[in-house]
C-alpha cells in the first residue's frame, strides 16, 4: 500500500483506478522470474508477491495479453491484487471494500464491507495477506487489520493507532508498518494474532516493509530508509539512512540482500545489507513506484 500526503493525492498513472482488468487465464500479468527463497503457497501471496517485494513469480503468465474480464469495483485500486491457492483474486477498493473475484469471469465470490472509506483520499486501498492456512489478512480502513477465513467469515480484527499498511509474511512471523511509522511484529500460528513487538521510527511512513534474507525488516519513514533486527520479543534499528527527500514508496530486497529505494527526488539508492550506501544515481522523474532488485543485482523500475 502506498499512502500519499495531501500534496500528492491525486491518482497516479501507476494506480489500476477504478477498473480491474484480467489478463489471459488468471487475471494477472506475472513477471517470469526467481520466486521468494521460501516459496509461497499461492502464487501472489502478497503485495509484490513476497517478503522482498521481487515482484517477481515462476507462474507462466498472459501470452497475448487478451483482456479476458474487466471489473469495476466502484472505487480506485491504488496496489495490485493477491491471488489465492485456487486461483481467486483479492482487490480492495478505496470504498473500503475487499472483494474476492473468480479468476473466470471476474464476479466476486464474496465481499467484506471494512465500513468506511479508506481516510485521507480517494486512491488510497491496500493489498491484503493470504497466510499459508488460507486466512486472509485485510488491512481495512479505520486503522483495523481483519483477520478473515477463505469464505469471508470475520476471524478477528485488531485496531491500531493509525493506519495499516500491507503486510508482509516471512516464516510465522507477519510484519505490519503503521502511517505514523511505527512496525508492529505479529505471530499468526495460533487462533488469535499474538503482538510480539512495536517499534516507532519516525513521524510517517507511506510503504509497507520488506525482509531481507537475514531476516532484517526493512522499512521507509519520513525520508529515511530503516532496518530494524528482530530480536524475537524485541526490535531495534540495525542501521538507517537519511535520503534526499521524503519516501513514499516501499524499499525491496535481492537475493544478496541489498536493499533499493528511490526518494520522492526521482534518486535510486542501492545499499548493501551492512548498510553501507552502494550507489545511487537521480534518474529525472519520480515514479511513485517500488525499484525491485532481480536474481542478477539488477535495480528494476517502472517509468
Amino acid at each position: 500500500m502506498t499512502i500519499r500526503p495531501p500534496h500528492h493525492r491525486s491518482i497516479h498513472a501507476t494506480a489500476p483506478l477504478a477498473l480491474l482488468v484480467a489478463m489471459s487465464v488468471i487475471g494477472l500479468a506475472l513477471l517470469a522470474g526467481p520466486a521468494s527463497a521460501v516459496t509461497p503457497a499461492a502464487p501472489w501471496p502478497m503485495a509484490l508477491h513476497d517478503a522482498e517485494h521481487s515482484g517477481t513469480s515462476t507462474a507462466v503468465g498472459p501470452q497475448s495479453g487478451t483482456i479476458s474480464w474487466r471489473r469495476d469495483l466502484g472505487g480506485n485500486i491504488t496496489p495490485g491484487p493477491v491471488v489465492a491457492a485456487d486461483g481467486t483474486i483479492y482487490a480492495a477498493s478505496s470504498l473500503g471494500v475487499l472483494h474476492t473475484l473468480d479468476p473466470t469471469d471476474g464476479s466476486d465470490r464474496w465481499t467484506f464491507d471494512g465500513g468506511a472509506p479508506y481516510s485521507g483520499g480517494a486512491d488510497l486501498s491496500t493489498s491484503p495477506l493470504i497466510l499459508p492456512s488460507g486466512t486472509v489478512l485485510w488491512p481495512g480502513p479505520r486503522d483495523t487489520l481483519f483477520a478473515l477465513s477463505p469464505g469471508g467469515k470475520k476471524l478477528w480484527s485488531r485496531t491500531f493507532g493509525a493506519a495499516v499498511l500491507s503486510p508482509v509474511l516471512a516464516g510465522s512471523r507477519v510484519y505490519v508498518v503503521l502511517a505514523d511509522a511505527t512496525v508492529w511484529a505479529i505471530d499468526v500460528t495460533g487462533g488469535t494474532p499474538a503482538l510480539r513487538w512495536s517499534l516507532d521510527v519516525g513521524s510517517a511512513s507511506f510503504g509497507s516493509p520488506v525482509v531481507d534474507p537475514d531476516g532484517n525488516v526493512i522499512m521507509t519513514a519520513d525520508d529515511t530508509v530503516v532496518a530494524i533486527a528482530d530480536h524475537g520479543s524485541t526490535g531495534s534499528v540495525r542501521w538507517r539512512h537519511t535520503l534526499d527527500a521524503d519516501v513514499e514508496v516501499s524499499a525491496s530486497v535481492d537475493r544478496f540482500g541489498s536493499v533499493y529505494v528511490e526518494s520522492n527526488h526521482a534518486t535510486v539508492y542501492a545499499f548493501a545489507p551492512s548498510g553501507r550506501l552502494r550507489w545511487k544515481r537521480r534518474i529525472g522523474q519520480e515514479s511513485y513506484c517500488s525499484v525491485v532488485g532481480n536474481a542478477l543485482g539488477i535495480a528494476l523500475l517502472r517509468r
